[in-house]
């Protein structure tokens, strides 16, 4: 029952994130060396790498989830 749910809170969370990172101007990336956060300001480059990177793992896992029901 549970496991019906996971896949639209999946695709809510990444939204909400994308949203806030986007609004913001810092992306979290765990291969960065400053904490993990990345500055649109400072390092454009690899700030949209991150969000591609994000978009592309979230939206794989969302539709992966979504097709083993």
């Amino acid at each position: 029952m549970i496991h019906d749910y996971v896949p639209w809170f999946l695709i809510l969370v990444a939204s909400l994130t994308y949203a806030l990172e986007l609004w913001t101007g810092t992306a979290y990336s765990a291969s960065s060396t400053k904490g993990g956060l990345v500055q649109r300001a400072e390092r454009p480059g690899l700030y949209w790498f991150v969000m591609i990177v994000q978009t592309i793992l979230l939206l794989a896992a969302s539709l992966v989830l979504l097709n083993t029901r």
